[in-house]
Order: structure tokens, then sequence, then C-alpha cells
């Protein structure tokens, strides 16, 4: 018993995740940011939509996220408009600080 008391005291987290300052400044996580841009497109179910979906999916890295983009724009623009298409896309912007220079964190 005090063999595994001993133990679980060494692998013992000192402070959890949300409390560390990293974690306070750290980027999303490649795969909630991928859910953020399959969020933007909930509400359009064409057949471009759908397959914009599984690109975005099958995307490997933020940055090839980011590339989506414009796709991302050209397909809420045609379901909704281009001024919503502006608002989604714009709020997309926090997922993406902290993986890429802050200069190329433009607003649509």
């Amino acid at each position: 018993m005090f063999l595994a008391l001993k133990f679980s005291r060494a692998f013992a987290p000192t402070q959890s995740f949300n409390d560390s300052p990293e974690a306070a400044s750290a980027p999303m996580a490649v795969n909630d940011v991928r859910i953020q841009l399959l969020r933007v497109l909930k509400d359009c179910h064409a057949i471009d939509a759908l397959r914009l979906g599984l690109r975005v999916q099958a995307t490997q890295c933020v940055k090839e996220l980011w590339l989506l983009r414009s796709d991302l724009y050209g397909c809420i623009a045609r379901h909704h408009s281009q001024t919503e298409a502006s608002r989604r896309i714009n709020a997309l912007l926090p997922c993406f600080d902290g993986w890429l220079p802050s200069r190329q964190l433009t607003r649509v």
C-alpha cells in the first residue's frame, strides 16, 4: 500500500491544466479549430457545403484550415449573404490566434 501511495503522488499533477499559465496563452487544438470551421457551415446543406465539410475534416494542420477560409466564405455567401459570410469568417479569427502570425489574422 505504501508503494502505491508513493507511486500515485509521484505522478499526480501539481496543478490542473486550466490553472497553468501556459493554458491561458496556448492556442486551440487543431481539432477544436476544425470543429469551429464546421460550425460555420452548420446550416448550409447543399452538396458544395457537404464537400467543403469533408475537406475541413481531412485537413492535417491549422495552416491548411486557414487557407479554406475563402472557400468557407464563398459557400456561406451563396447560402446566406456576403454580410453573414463576413460575420462568420471574422468570428473565426480567435481560433487561429497562436497558430499564425498576428499580421495574417486580418478581417474579411
